[in-house]
């Protein structure tokens, strides 16, 4: 503040109090120390409001130039993704790499193709469930093809500043365009690609907009350098927008379901690839049945971790149990039971041994069964006599009934119920469907007590049938 505005504020302070001294001549005193209070308060917050004003435009001045500044800026540094990964590592989908080679050998000659005028595939959509390997195909195909992969989640473009997630999907292809041919792939791409309009996100339509504007961009001529091969991934087909799917963009979808036995099957040899092994591989197959190819690898991952922790270099079966119950049902934890609590719960699995056939532990970590996509009226009934039998076994020995059973039993009455209403596999009622089941359980347990009873007492001793 310069000193004429300094002169000008303390020559009109001293005048406004000379004002305020005349008038208090006649006006109480009382009245006129208020009024010097409010006047004196006025011109404080004044002078603290013109202050903090100030710092406010500076501080918003800098945030707004900084801001541009970045918005300037590239929003992400863009470098192709190294992979190692061929086909050769990826177990159990055989139908899937024929369907991808020749995409690879579109990218590798397209004169071959073009020159009869065959439109090359602008888009391959990898469809299916987690943990089916859809990533690794990707990277499969972009090693294979000896060309740069560009790797990008869809939630990656999502963003708060309207018009930034456009901008990424723009950057991404024209990192792409200046070094094709080249592979696109777009991981979880549901997450910018659902139907527009649903949601009224304008931010993740106009996203949308731009990945549908850039496909439509490549492929459109002879030149090897517009070769840009977009691949994407998604669990949630059925959400994306029908302008993605049509021919012209993704041209290929590729279906990955879980892997059948056969898959299963190879996926275990090649992860117990140079390694030792005492085990059965087919077994082990059938008991992995529902899972995707990465639980069967993380299930081996496991097993190894089990060999290497107990000093051994041979994986044994025992290695793969411990797996199994841990990738299932979690860590192992030390239950401290009393006397009268091993009675029944060994009771209980004996009961359950004896009527499912299957091994048994008295520490066992889940007793529910593992639930098949297709299944018969038979097998799902002999899961109700399997959640069930243990309850019932306890009844009948103990004479005697718990809480802590009830889950398994409220699981039981869904399974019915699904039988019922979901699968309309019987005109039975639920409660007629357990009532039935209950009944032949009753009979079965009470007609081999004593061999139920045998199989408590060794389980009791040994802790395992």
């Amino acid at each position: 503040m310069n000193s004429s505005k300094k002169y000008m504020i303390y020559s009109s302070v001293v005048l406004f109090v000379l004002f305020l001294y005349l008038l208090s001549r006649h006006i109480s005193l009382t009245t006129f120390l208020i009024g010097l209070l409010v006047v004196s308060t006025i011109i404080i917050g004044l002078l603290v409001y013109r202050q903090n004003n100030n710092t406010t435009k500076k501080y918003m001045t800098n945030l707004i130039n900084q801001t541009a500044d970045t918005l300037k800026e590239k929003t992400t540094d863009i470098k192709p993704l190294k992979t190692d990964i061929s086909f050769d590592d990826i177990a159990g989908i055989d139908d899937i790499k024929v369907e991808l080679l020749e995409v690879v050998d579109f990218l590798n000659n397209p004169q071959k193709y073009l020159k009869h005028k065959i439109s090359l595939p602008k888009g391959v959509l990898l469809v299916g469930p987690p943990g089916v390997g859809k990533t690794m195909i990707a990277k499969a195909v972009a090693s294979t093809a000896s060309c740069p992969f560009y790797y990008q989640s869809g939630a990656n473009f999502v963003q708060i500043y309207v018009g930034m997630g456009a901008k990424r999907v723009r950057e991404l292809f024209e990192t792409a365009r200046a070094n094709a041919p080249a592979i696109v792939f777009i991981d979880e791409i549901d997450a910018i690609g659902k139907s527009r309009g649903v949601g009224n996100n304008d931010e993740r339509d106009a996203t949308l907009n731009e990945l549908l504007t850039q496909m439509d961009g490549f492929l459109t001529t002879n030149k090897l350098e517009n070769s840009i091969l977009t691949i994407a991934a998604t669990n949630k087909v059925e959400l994306l927008d029908d302008a993605l799917l049509r021919s012209g963009r993704f041209d290929r979808q590729l279906h990955i379901g879980l892997p059948n036995i056969t898959d299963r099957q190879k996926i275990i040899e090649q992860a117990i690839k140079n390694i030792k092994t005492k085990f059965d591989k087919t077994v082990l197959a059938e008991q992995t049945s529902g899972f995707s190819s990465a639980g069967v690898v993380a299930m081996i991952n496991e097993a190894k971790i089990d060999m290497i922790k107990n000093n051994k270099n041979i994986l044994s079966q025992k290695n793969i149990e411990q797996a199994t119950t841990k990738i299932r049902f979690g860590k192992k934890q030390k239950k401290v039971l009393n006397e009268q609590q091993k009675q029944t719960i060994a009771t209980y699995q004996a009961s359950k041994a004896f009527v499912t056939k299957k091994n048994i532990k008295l520490y066992d970590e889940g007793v529910l069964f593992e639930f098949e996509p297709y299944v018969s009226l038979g097998s799902l009934k002999e899961q109700i006599a399997a959640l069930l039998s243990g309850a019932i076994g306890v009844k009948i020995i103990l004479d005697e009934e718990f809480v802590v059973f009830q889950s398994e039993i409220d699981q039981a009455y869904k399974i019915a119920t699904d039988i019922k209403n979901k699968y309309k596999l019987s005109t039975l009622q639920p409660q007629e469907i357990v009532d039935e089941c209950k009944k032949k359980l009753t009979e079965l347990i009470k007609q081999n007590k004593k061999d139920v009873l045998k199989l408590r007492d060794k389980l009791l001793k040994t802790e395992e049938v």
